[in-house]
């Protein structure tokens, strides 16, 4: 997790470098510190933020095919309320970070876990993580790089 952290100091240190270059060119209103919602800290990805649209198209069907059963016996329409339902839900427990447009959310508790695009405000995927990898969070990571081609 230590990672993480450094990302954020250095995402700090951005934001001032780039306040104290505007400062010292006379510049009144600028910021380029991301903008800091109540209760959450800078530096950290906020799924709750973005107001999803749901699966690409075409790509529901398939990801119900292969997840649904993983939440019980719902409906194709419960799994993408579920995931959509998800996405927005905050937790102190909860996991998130970003792989260039994708963020990645991931609930240790129940294992839930989502991968969505945030441009295209489009769900990649939404399952519950079994227990093959020893880190179910970073296998999403690493998912959400070869999605991004990094």
């Amino acid at each position: 997790m230590a990672q993480y952290g450094d990302d954020a100091l250095a995402l700090g240190k951005k934001a001032k470098g780039k306040l104290d270059d505007a400062l010292s060119k006379g510049k009144k209103k600028a910021c380029a510190c991301p903008k800091k919602r109540q209760g959450q800290d800078s530096g950290e990805v906020f799924s709750t933020s973005i107001k999803w649209k749901g699966f690409r198209k075409g790509s529901l069907a398939p990801h119900y095919e292969k997840h649904g059963h993983e939440f019980g016996d719902i409906s194709q329409s419960e799994y993408l309320k579920m995931a959509k339902g998800f996405a927005t839900e905050s937790g102190s427990s909860f996991k998130e970070t970003k792989v260039g447009n994708f963020i990645i959310k991931y609930d240790p508790n129940t294992r839930r876990t989502l991968i969505g695009h945030q441009k295209s405000r489009e769900i990649r995927t939404f399952y519950k993580a079994d227990y093959r990898d020893d880190d179910p969070f970073e296998e999403a990571v690493r998912l959400a790089k070869e999605l991004s081609g990094k």
